[in-house]
């Protein structure tokens, strides 16, 4: 279901000018330098796109994954295709001068653009606290560094109003079903994105069990973490099918109807919105705590 991938390190533009006008270094370590400031950006990955548009480089991209949804202005860009894998010959046919690459994004893509000069950043966060790294990266790279550092401190403050709204509270047990029934049962353990977002929400995940970011977990293993909460996205699978599904029909949390749905948008995208999905996931998680703290004077 989740695709490994390994990045090289060092300058992966082999043929570029040594002087260049600019050179990052990418969320893997990788030295990263540009004749010029990119002006054709394809975008591999949901959160870029999201992060691009927010930072007002939007019209800079020219190519993007079926997945990149948002703003509703992205769907007039050209689509490339799958995250992982997109239709080569297609990103090539749009001239691209720059690539933001996904930690989804199959090794070989570098090696094939590489042969034709072409930059590729790897710009997508995997963990919470690197969402601030990955706007900032590509602020540097686009030019727009003051709108980056106001975006970067604009979820700063937002997270920390978050916190200290969250304080004294009990983490929520939680098991995060990424996938459930015919595809599997899927989780996310500790060193992902979702792992960060359950605990920055006021949840213990009992995902971390599995003991690396995504992986499967047995059937005899959930309903042995019994969690209180099973939390779902719009891409886990029908609700409805949660009470006959192996390992997840014998929970309490199941028969209780202890399921939050959350949007796979926000919590799930490294971006710009991140926090609209926080806030959604630590409402739902601690209702008594929002719904008392709205309704005083």
């Amino acid at each position: 279901m989740f695709s490994a991938v390994f990045y090289g390190c060092g300058n992966e533009n082999a043929g570029q000018p040594d002087t260049s006008l600019l050179t990052v270094t990418d969320l893997a370590g990788r030295t990263v330098s540009f004749a010029a400031y990119p002006k054709r950006i394809i975008s591999l990955a949901p959160s870029n796109t999201e992060i691009l548009f927010a930072l007002g480089a939007g019209q800079n991209i020219v190519g993007r994954t079926k997945y990149c949804d948002f703003p509703a202005e992205a769907l007039s860009i050209t689509n490339i295709g799958d995250l992982g894998n997109p239709d080569r010959e297609l990103v090539l046919s749009l001239n691209p001068d720059c690539i933001v690459a996904s930690y989804k994004t199959q090794a070989q893509l570098f090696d094939f653009f590489s042969r034709y000069n072409i930059p590729v950043i790897i710009s997508e966060a995997t963990s919470f606290n690197q969402i601030a790294e990955s706007i900032n990266l590509l602020g540097n790279a686009t030019n727009k560094k003051d709108a980056a550092e106001k975006i970067v401190q604009g979820l700063k403050e937002k997270t920390a109003k978050l916190e200290k709204q969250l304080e004294g509270t009990v983490p929520v047990r939680c098991y995060y079903a990424v996938s459930f029934g015919n595809y599997g049962n899927w989780t996310a353990g500790k060193g992902s994105f979702l792992h960060d977002i359950i605990e920055k929400a006021g949840g213990e995940n009992l995902g971390a069990v599995i003991g690396k970011p995504w992986g499967e977990i047995s059937p005899e293993t959930i309903v042995s973490l019994n969690p209180d909460v099973v939390i779902l996205g719009k891409y886990s699978g029908p609700v409805g099918t949660l009470a006959s599904s192996a390992g997840l029909r014998e929970l309490v949390a199941v028969k209780n109807n202890r399921i939050i749905v959350v949007d796979d948008d926000l919590v799930g995208r490294p971006g710009p919105r991140i926090v609209d999905g926080l806030q959604e996931l630590a409402e739902k998680l601690h209702p008594d705590v929002f719904i008392k703290r709205d309704v005083q004077p």
